[in-house]
């Protein structure tokens, strides 16, 4: 059997993207879950037993659990305070506003009969989510004796992709041990892309392996956003984490930016970070470091191939219209091995799963969550709106402001 977890993927025409089909992911929604303490003191929400602490959250903590109902399938859990819910969905409901009247209103009338219908859209159309290497959300869990809200995760147990943060120097991978770790990553970003959606936070920590390190996952889509329209990825809010934001982001009073040459930036940064072993910019104070990603030259190694050097500097170019695009990533020498290696289509990752379009009982199934209202609104009116053929090219979704394991 072929290992794939080496090759890269070609990008997409706009053609084949209205050809590209996926399934929805295999999913559960629990409107009514039981917590329950156990006799050795542990606790159990439904059929996931909950083991110990993995991490805390600006939201809660997340914790590894097993499903009792399938020996040694273990989980992560993230737990949410509702009241904290209800406060962020309040506050991004103003966003509403943005709307044209009519729309305005149906979302209003629908959101004043049930308040959580936006974020029961989003969770629904999220869950349909379906790629190797983006994390995949088992169910969503509302605990209705309690204000808590889980959220069940598959569970990296690799850890992240590599340890660095500022002022540290770590091993760095070899060439080849990155590139099998940067196809995958790449191949993810390119889903999203295509699916419609922006990370705006890709980074080592983000970036998390199964059980032997071969297979890694893009996780935590807390600032994720989604195309206005179909191609068109102009961003104006600033997110991310300081050491990988570009140089667009961290210009004063810049207005725009193009949300998928953001993360391109953000995929250079670890893309560095794993074959150097440290962070490209490295500042003691955040304004040091925003004129530092602005002004300075990166430095490379001399035990880099040329091919490499070539890959981060076009990654790293601080022009961003003149910063590599996925089509070009693709077919970059480094990252095919000068040719060397087979690229599989999306369709060809994917298995050519069907994409399903979100229908009344998935929105009415699905469970509330934190969201932005006003991109989730965006995403209800183009799955309302739009056909399954439509669909399959024009998927917009959106994962607004829920960490995952973002502590």
């Amino acid at each position: 059997m072929q290992d794939k977890s080496n090759v890269p993927v070609t990008k997409l025409t706009r053609q084949q993207q209205r050809e590209y089909r996926r399934d929805h992911s295999t999913l559960r929604e629990s409107l009514h879950a039981l917590s329950q303490e156990l006799a050795d003191g542990s606790r159990q929400i439904n059929q996931y037993h909950i083991l110990k602490p993995l991490g805390q959250g600006s939201f809660g903590a997340v914790y590894l659990g097993e499903n009792r109902g399938d020996v040694n399938h273990f989980v992560a859990v993230k737990e949410f305070g509702k009241l904290r819910l209800r406060h962020n969905l309040r506050i991004s409901s103003h966003r509403l506003t943005q709307f044209p009247e009519q729309r305005n209103a149906t979302l209003r009338k629908e959101n004043e009969e049930d308040p959580l219908f936006l974020v029961r859209t989003e969770i629904a159309i999220m869950k349909k989510l379906l790629h190797p290497n983006v994390i995949k959300l088992f169910e969503v869990l509302d605990d209705s004796d309690s204000e808590k809200l889980y959220m069940v995760f598959e569970y990296c147990p690799g850890g992240i992709l590599i340890d660095v943060s500022p002022g540290k120097q770590v091993i760095p991978m070899t060439e080849d041990q990155a590139r099998k770790s940067f196809v995958q990553i790449l191949s993810g970003i390119d889903y999203l892309h295509n699916n419609g959606i922006v990370h705006r936070d890709i980074k080592p920590d983000n970036i998390l392996f199964n059980e032997d390190r071969t297979v890694c996952k893009i996780v935590d889509f807390g600032v994720s956003e989604m195309f206005c329209m179909p191609g068109d990825d102009t961003m104006k809010r600033v997110a991310g984490s300081p050491a990988f934001m570009s140089p667009e982001l961290c210009q004063a009073g810049h207005v725009e930016w193009h949300g998928c040459s953001d993360d391109i930036w953000s995929f250079g940064v670890t893309f560095f970070a794993m074959v150097m072993g440290r962070l490209p910019f490295d500042k003691k104070n955040v304004i040091e470091l925003y004129e530092s990603i602005q002004k300075d030259d990166i430095v490379l190694g001399e035990q880099l191939s040329p091919e490499c050097c070539d890959l981060l500097l076009r990654m790293l170019d601080k022009r961003e219209e003149h910063r590599i695009t996925t089509d070009e990533l693709y077919i970059h020498p480094w990252v095919t091995r000068n040719g060397l290696d087979h690229v599989p289509t999306l369709e060809e990752v994917n298995n050519s799963h069907v994409v399903r379009e979100v229908t009344d009982e998935d929105v009415h199934s699905a469970i509330s969550r934190i969201s932005s209202v006003f991109t989730v609104a965006r995403a209800v009116y183009k799955f309302k709106h739009h056909s399954m053929t439509r669909a399959s090219s024009e998927l917009m979704l959106c994962f607004t402001e829920y960490p995952f394991l973002d502590g």
